[in-house]
């Protein structure tokens, strides 16, 4: 979703109308009013522990249930957490802004009227504070997060389990290219510092996971990289020999740059080094992707100078083999919200990323373009629902037949935190299957027919074929759909037929007899 002002007027806490607010102590009327100041000045994670701290006192203190459910909507995967307490706030009247926050809690839980009414609501309130722009840019979420879920698309998606995920964080998947492994980031308790961050989660390493006879194997940690702070997948060149990572800066922790690493067939790391100046500044860049021949990279910074948050630019390699001055994507790519996790696909012309700063389903989608042969990019199209979901959809990774994909999501369902998942797509055009059949007459002669295929479910036309001059007809067929099929030849009875594509590939060949009129038929 995009970023929202969060205007929250400090002295609002001074309004004590709420009967429960009049129960808090002295001191901890001055925690709730710091607390909403922090929230005025977007510090989330300052106001979350005074507000989480307050709440274990007041769990039913109406400010103070407010007062969390902001910091929850604000913090990745624990956005689930703030309806509950929003929704059941006695008395509204003395929080400002109210019915923003609860239609905000709507869309996260996908009820999409509900989120519609709450904003309108608020909307059309006069004492408000935050702006119509703000309400107006999550109401446009809601509609079309309803219109992209009624368009659900054929796909297979499939957590990858309990030897890859865990209660933790698992995300990043980076395949081998020969699938022989993965390389993913985790927050597993078994990391190399055995410590942990602020926020009391352990820092990120990466692991690896071999992949034998088409089962994963329990994943080691790599050692040989990873460090006391944050150390993160990032991507891997297409001939698999260098692997990208993500470290953070032990001299400044609010930086983080990209690495490169030597990579052997078993999945080993070594000769690590520091990516050049100009790829990485003194800001964050924590993602990045290669071209198919390693001579373009595409990475993702908040450097200063960009769109909003985290921007994604690009570099070429000149011919003395260095990188090239790097260029921000502009505008058609990058919002006043986070670009992140680019995958340039083997085709070298279709670009996946996920961002949080357009109208979607989710905090974070993902969403692809195409670059023509003029060297433009197309605009950026959101790649549908149920592969983007109601939470952060990140690290989309494409098979170079793209039939399926590799990402990772803290949607509903999973082990913990994000989970990586894999994805077969269906509705791609290569999964089409080619059906032979025969129609003739009772007598075994062949008939000259159409074939009229319509989709079942959406009524939508399929295609017409006929057949050639010996009876015999070929069709397309599409996994997770069922067809009717109408067959008409002249002379002779129509008759439709309903097949699903697995009826239809078991069958392998159709024979279809047709009867004839009756001769006064009209």
């Amino acid at each position: 979703m995009m970023r929202s002002g969060f205007i929250i007027i400090a002295t609002m806490v001074m309004c004590l109308g709420s009967f429960h607010a009049q129960k808090l102590e002295k001191a901890d009327k001055k925690e709730l009013k710091k607390g909403f100041v922090s929230i005025e000045y977007e510090d989330f994670i300052d106001a979350n522990e005074r507000f989480s701290a307050l709440y274990k006192k007041y769990p039913n203190d109406d400010e103070v249930r407010f007062g969390l459910a902001i910091c929850k909507l604000n913090q990745k995967s624990n956005e689930w957490e703030a309806l509950e307490l929003i929704e059941n706030v006695y008395n509204t009247k003395s929080l400002e802004n109210y019915y923003y926050y609860l239609g905000r809690a709507y869309l996260i839980h996908g009820r999409f009227e509900d989120a519609v009414n709450a904003l309108q609501t608020i909307l059309l309130d006069k004492k408000k504070t935050v702006d119509d722009d703000d309400i107006l840019n999550y109401l446009n979420i809601a509609y079309e997060a309803r219109e992209l879920m009624v368009a659900e698309r054929k796909v297979e998606i499939n957590n990858l389990g309990g030897t890859i995920n865990t209660e933790s964080q698992e995300s990043v998947p980076v395949l081998m290219p020969d699938k022989s492994g993965m390389f993913y980031t985790s927050r597993r308790s078994n990391n190399t510092s055995q410590q942990k961050d602020h926020l009391g989660n352990f820092f990120q390493d990466v692991f690896f996971s071999p992949m034998k006879n088409g089962s994963w194997e329990e994943p080691r940690n790599c050692s040989e990289i990873n460090s006391k702070l944050h150390d993160a997948a990032v991507s891997i060149s297409y001939d698999g020999r260098k692997f990208l990572y993500f470290k953070t800066n032990p001299e400044n922790i609010v930086q983080g740059d990209l690495y490169e690493a030597d990579c052997d067939s078993t999945g080993n790391l070594s000769n690590g080094k520091i990516l050049p100046e100009g790829i990485n500044s003194k800001s964050i860049e924590s993602s990045a992707c290669l071209s198919t021949d390693g001579n373009m990279i595409i990475f993702s910074s908040n450097r200063p100078g960009g769109y909003g948050g985290f921007d994604l630019y690009y570099a070429k390699r000149l011919p003395t083999g260095a990188w090239g001055r790097e260029i921000n994507m502009g505008a058609l790519v990058n919002t006043d919200g986070n670009e992140d996790a680019p995958f340039l696909h083997a085709d070298d012309r279709t670009l996946y990323f996920s961002s949080d700063g357009r109208i979607g389903i989710g905090g974070f989608d993902i969403y692809s373009m195409k670059l023509s042969d003029d060297g433009t990019w197309s605009l950026p199209e959101n790649i549908g629902y149920p592969i983007n979901s109601l939470g952060h959809d990140l690290y989309y990774r494409v098979s170079p037949n793209s039939q399926q994909a590799f990402f990772s999501s803290d949607r509903e369902g999973g082990f913990g935190d994000d989970d990586i998942y894999l994805v077969n797509i269906y509705d791609h055009e290569s999964f089409k299957t080619v059906i032979k059949g025969n129609i003739s007459d009772e007598q075994g002669k062949p008939l000259n027919a159409k074939i009229t295929i319509i989709n079942e479910e959406d009524k939508n036309l399929n295609g017409i074929y006929r057949t050639n001059g010996q009876g015999n007809f070929i069709i397309l067929s599409m996994p997770m759909e069922r067809y009717q099929m109408i067959i008409e030849a002249k002379g002779h009875e129509s008759i439709t037929l309903s097949k699903s594509f697995e009826e239809l590939t078991e069958e392998g060949r159709l024979s279809i007899v047709l009867k004839m009129l009756p001769a006064d038929a009209p």
